[in-house]
Protein backbone atom coordinates (compact mmCIF):
# COMPACT_ATOMS: atom_id res chain seq x y z
CA UNK A 1 0.00 0.00 0.00
CA UNK A 2 2.85 2.50 0.94
CA UNK A 3 3.39 3.96 -2.87
CA UNK A 4 0.13 3.25 -4.24
CA UNK A 5 -1.10 6.75 -5.36
CA UNK A 6 -4.83 5.76 -5.69
CA UNK A 7 -4.77 4.19 -2.21
CA UNK A 8 -2.88 7.39 -0.73
CA UNK A 9 -6.01 9.63 -2.59
CA UNK A 10 -8.45 6.83 -1.18
CA UNK A 11 -7.77 6.97 2.61
CA UNK A 12 -8.22 10.95 3.49
CA UNK A 13 -11.60 10.59 1.34
CA UNK A 14 -12.52 7.64 3.05
CA UNK A 15 -11.48 9.79 6.55
CA UNK A 16 -13.03 12.51 5.36
CA UNK A 17 -16.48 10.80 4.78
CA UNK A 18 -16.56 9.11 8.13
CA UNK A 19 -16.45 12.67 9.57
CA UNK A 20 -19.08 13.52 7.68
CA UNK A 21 -21.30 10.64 8.92
CA UNK A 22 -20.17 11.32 12.74
CA UNK A 23 -17.39 8.66 13.08
CA UNK A 24 -14.88 10.51 14.48
CA UNK A 25 -12.76 8.53 16.56
CA UNK A 26 -12.73 11.37 19.58
CA UNK A 27 -16.81 11.40 19.66
CA UNK A 28 -18.09 10.15 22.28
CA UNK A 29 -19.99 6.85 21.58
CA UNK A 30 -23.92 6.89 20.50
CA UNK A 31 -26.09 9.80 19.52
CA UNK A 32 -27.36 12.25 21.64
CA UNK A 33 -30.96 12.20 23.64
CA UNK A 34 -33.81 14.42 22.00
CA UNK A 35 -35.87 17.00 24.07
CA UNK A 36 -38.63 17.39 24.05
CA UNK A 37 -41.32 20.49 25.62
CA UNK A 38 -44.84 20.00 26.33
CA UNK A 39 -46.54 23.25 28.08
CA UNK A 40 -49.57 24.02 29.43
CA UNK A 41 -50.82 26.57 31.71
CA UNK A 42 -53.07 26.62 34.77
CA UNK A 43 -55.77 27.96 33.00
CA UNK A 44 -55.58 26.07 29.47
CA UNK A 45 -54.16 23.40 28.38
CA UNK A 46 -54.34 24.40 24.55
CA UNK A 47 -51.65 27.10 24.71
CA UNK A 48 -48.58 27.99 26.72
CA UNK A 49 -49.07 32.15 27.03
CA UNK A 50 -49.12 33.91 30.03
CA UNK A 51 -52.15 36.73 30.40
CA UNK A 52 -50.98 40.21 29.67
CA UNK A 53 -49.62 42.01 33.14
CA UNK A 54 -50.57 38.25 34.72
CA UNK A 55 -48.00 39.45 37.82
CA UNK A 56 -47.10 35.83 38.62
CA UNK A 57 -51.04 34.53 39.35
CA UNK A 58 -50.90 31.91 35.85
CA UNK A 59 -48.58 28.96 36.30
CA UNK A 60 -47.15 27.29 33.58
CA UNK A 61 -46.22 23.65 33.53
CA UNK A 62 -42.89 22.80 31.30
CA UNK A 63 -42.44 19.04 31.43
CA UNK A 64 -39.59 17.87 29.22
CA UNK A 65 -40.69 14.30 30.94
CA UNK A 66 -41.08 12.57 27.06
CA UNK A 67 -37.34 13.62 25.82
CA UNK A 68 -35.77 10.46 25.29
CA UNK A 69 -32.51 8.20 24.11
CA UNK A 70 -34.71 6.39 21.70
CA UNK A 71 -31.65 5.02 19.55
CA UNK A 72 -29.26 3.97 22.47
CA UNK A 73 -31.54 3.55 25.44
CA UNK A 74 -35.30 2.72 23.77
CA UNK A 75 -36.38 1.30 26.87
CA UNK A 76 -35.64 4.43 29.03
CA UNK A 77 -33.37 2.25 31.51
CA UNK A 78 -30.82 4.88 32.03
CA UNK A 79 -31.63 8.48 33.12
CA UNK A 80 -30.82 11.47 31.62
CA UNK A 81 -29.98 14.45 33.52
CA UNK A 82 -32.40 17.54 32.56
CA UNK A 83 -30.85 21.66 32.43
CA UNK A 84 -33.69 24.18 32.33
CA UNK A 85 -32.11 27.40 31.16
CA UNK A 86 -34.53 30.39 31.45
CA UNK A 87 -33.56 34.08 31.41
CA UNK A 88 -33.24 35.22 35.36
CA UNK A 89 -35.70 37.55 36.20
CA UNK A 90 -38.28 36.90 33.31
CA UNK A 91 -39.57 34.42 36.28
CA UNK A 92 -40.68 32.68 39.00
CA UNK A 93 -39.90 29.27 39.90
CA UNK A 94 -43.47 28.15 41.33
CA UNK A 95 -42.59 24.21 41.92
CA UNK A 96 -39.80 21.45 41.00
CA UNK A 97 -36.06 22.68 40.35
CA UNK A 98 -34.15 23.47 36.97
CA UNK A 99 -32.78 20.20 37.04
CA UNK A 100 -36.04 18.28 37.39
CA UNK A 101 -37.79 17.02 34.01
CA UNK A 102 -40.67 19.09 35.01
CA UNK A 103 -40.75 22.66 36.55
CA UNK A 104 -43.71 25.29 36.62
CA UNK A 105 -43.18 28.96 36.43
CA UNK A 106 -44.89 31.96 37.15
CA UNK A 107 -44.49 34.98 35.35
CA UNK A 108 -45.05 39.36 35.19
CA UNK A 109 -47.04 38.51 31.90
CA UNK A 110 -45.44 41.59 30.55
CA UNK A 111 -42.84 40.02 28.04
CA UNK A 112 -42.09 36.40 26.39
CA UNK A 113 -39.80 34.12 27.87
CA UNK A 114 -37.69 31.60 25.84
CA UNK A 115 -37.48 28.79 27.74
CA UNK A 116 -34.53 25.97 26.84
CA UNK A 117 -34.44 22.54 28.27
CA UNK A 118 -31.07 20.50 27.61
CA UNK A 119 -30.69 16.65 28.15
CA UNK A 120 -28.25 14.36 28.85
CA UNK A 121 -27.75 11.26 28.82
CA UNK A 122 -25.24 8.50 30.32
CA UNK A 123 -22.38 8.83 27.77
CA UNK A 124 -21.87 12.92 27.77
CA UNK A 125 -24.31 13.61 24.69
CA UNK A 126 -26.61 16.31 24.71
CA UNK A 127 -29.77 17.79 22.84
CA UNK A 128 -31.85 20.33 23.57
CA UNK A 129 -35.33 21.53 22.62
CA UNK A 130 -36.59 25.29 23.07
CA UNK A 131 -39.79 27.39 23.49
CA UNK A 132 -41.38 30.89 24.28
CA UNK A 133 -43.76 31.24 26.87
CA UNK A 134 -46.01 33.98 25.62
CA UNK A 135 -47.89 36.62 26.13
CA UNK A 136 -51.98 36.27 25.44
CA UNK A 137 -53.74 39.10 23.31
CA UNK A 138 -56.96 38.55 25.32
Amino acid sequence: MGSNPAMRRAIPFLLGALGALGCQPDAPPGHPPVARIACKTSNSDANCYFLPQDTFHTEVTLDGSTSGDVIDDPLAEKPLRYRWEIPAGTYMLAKGSLGDPLIVITGQGDVPIPVKLIVTDVSGQSGSAERIVGISLR
